[in-house]
């Protein structure tokens, strides 16, 4: 009996480690036109936008259900991932009500705040995905380039290059995190690899600017992995 027993668990616990599976799955798979929007969006294109914005909400609603019921027991067990869900949810619909207003600004603001109540709930749970690692990487290179793009290279000073020199650590270090998320998603799409290898060198690219105390080619460089971030998120819309 026992042995039959502890069948039924291993066959119960794989059972869920599938479901769980599953759900990440499905997660993942909606987030094309999120990106889609994302990119649209901060461009100023409020026809695409909107139109990404429709596509991702009618691929959503699927991804919600289920991430309300086959998440890992972690989410599932706690009130607040469901709540964290219908905060994601809410963030879309306003998004997709800004761009049919015509306001692609208040659209990308939204979006944006989209993905973060469910980032909040698997960081506390240890339980960060390849969308998280992006989001924080987007966190930190904003505040690299706001930080170089803020004050023209005349204006710089050492002390704002010391500042940058931490921010592009943190940046570097967000992005190390973005890499092994993804050396462990095997659905992404065939640009992936340039576009992560060309956010690298761009990374790169500025350090050497801001060693160098190179006002004007920190202000270059800030621009570029900018650049070379909407290339990122045009590989993961077309994932």
């Amino acid at each position: 009996m026992r042995n039959a027993a502890g069948l039924i668990l291993i066959v119960l616990a794989g059972a869920a480690l599938v479901a769980d599976d599953r759900a990440e799955t499905v997660l993942r798979s909606a987030m094309g036109p999120y990106y889609g929007a994302l990119l649209a969006s901060s461009r100023g294109n409020v026809e695409a936008t909107h139109r990404q914005i429709l596509v991702f909400i009618s691929r959503w609603d699927r991804a919600a259900r289920q991430a309300r019921t086959d998440s890992p027991p972690a989410l599932r067990d706690d009130a607040a991932w469901a709540k964290a869900i219908d905060a994601a949810g809410n963030s879309l619909n306003r998004a997709r009500d800004r761009a049919v207003a015509r306001d692609v600004a208040g659209a990308h603001a939204e979006l944006e705040a989209f993905r973060m109540p469910l980032r909040e709930i698997r960081g506390r749970h240890n339980l960060l995905t390849l969308d998280d690692r992006v989001t924080d990487f987007h966190d930190a290179m904003e505040r690299l380039v706001g930080r170089a793009s803020g004050r023209n290279e005349i204006q710089l000073t050492p002390a704002d290059f010391d500042a940058l020199s931490a921010a592009l650590a943190a940046a570097k270090t967000a992005w190390r995190e973005v890499e092994m998320a993804a050396a462990s998603e095997p659905k992404l799409g065939n640009d992936w690899k340039p576009a992560a290898s060309s956010i690298g060198a761009a990374l790169d690219r500025m350090g050497d600017a801001i060693a160098r105390r190179d006002g004007g080619a920190t202000g270059g460089a800030a621009q570029v992995v900018r650049e070379r971030y909407f290339e990122l998120l045009q590989s993961l819309a077309a994932g």
